[in-house]
């Protein structure tokens, strides 16, 4: 009796482990693309995009994510406004000049407020200015403006001892428990600021401080809705010395000296 052939196929002839191989290799690359569009990007948008899937309440067609420029490519400042603009500043008034011109050509100056003494530029950011309503997101992941401060601070680091972001929220008379913790959003907001200038601008970061006042620290009564809306705001302190530093330096030498 004859014996019957082994079915074909078993002596590894067959390409089908080819469409398996293939698989893989296209999971891997997906894989190393994904890992290499992370570390693209940095921190303040990354933090953006967090926020996005956390936020309760509001719905997103889509999120864009932009990768940064980096400073060798010569991007990041440059399709701003440019290092050349701030060529002549060399002091706080400067900055503050600056800055009232850059707000007079975009019409800004019913959302930011600028002002300037002895040894600081104080800079107020309204509300709908930045972010989303009740949300720590950015309107837009690239803010002209954040872009416009950065480079002016950068232009007299040397001078700067401290930058502070401060965050406000509005008490809302009527509705004393409302869901919106004022700490945690005034502390985001700042944070979001403070990071945008530290990571996308490249201001120094041992000279940034944040700082959440929450509703405790209103600009004008919370009793009308334009009170309410100056007092949800960001404001950056751009000053020629730190107190809390040098209190601070104070602590530390006493506590080694202990």
């Amino acid at each position: 009796m004859a014996r019957k052939k082994k079915a074909d196929g078993g002596g590894g002839g067959s390409g089908d482990w080819l469409n398996t191989y293939a698989d893989m290799v296209t999971l891997l690359l997906t894989f190393f693309v994904l890992l290499f569009s992370m570390s693209s990007l940095d921190a303040a948008k990354f933090n953006m995009l967090v926020n996005a899937f956390l936020s309760e309440g509001e719905s997103s067609d889509k999120i864009i994510i932009v990768a940064r420029p980096s400073e060798e490519d010569g991007q990041l400042d440059s399709d701003t406004s440019g290092e050349k603009a701030m060529e002549d500043v060399s002091s706080l008034e400067d900055v503050f000049n600056k800055l009232l011109e850059y707000l007079e050509e975009n019409d800004m100056q019913d959302s930011v407020e600028v002002s300037h003494d002895d040894g600081y530029v104080f800079i107020r950011f309204m509300d709908e200015m930045l972010f989303q309503p009740n949300s720590a997101r950015l309107k837009n992941p690239n803010m002209e403006i954040l872009n416009f401060v950065g480079l002016a601070i950068k232009s007299i680091q040397n001078d700067v001892e401290m930058i502070s972001i401060n965050g406000h929220t509005a008490e809302i008379i009527d509705n004393p428990d409302y869901a919106v913790s004022d700490r945690e959003l005034s502390s985001a907001r700042a944070n979001v600021v403070l990071m945008y200038l530290e990571d996308t601008t490249g201001v120094d970061s041992t000279k940034l401080v944040q700082v959440a006042w929450g509703k405790y620290r209103p600009f004008e009564s919370n009793e009308t809705a334009e009170g309410m809306a100056k007092n949800r705001r960001v404001e950056i302190l751009i000053s020629s010395d730190n107190p809390i530093a040098d209190q601070l330096e104070n602590v530390y030498e006493k506590l080694v000296e202990q």
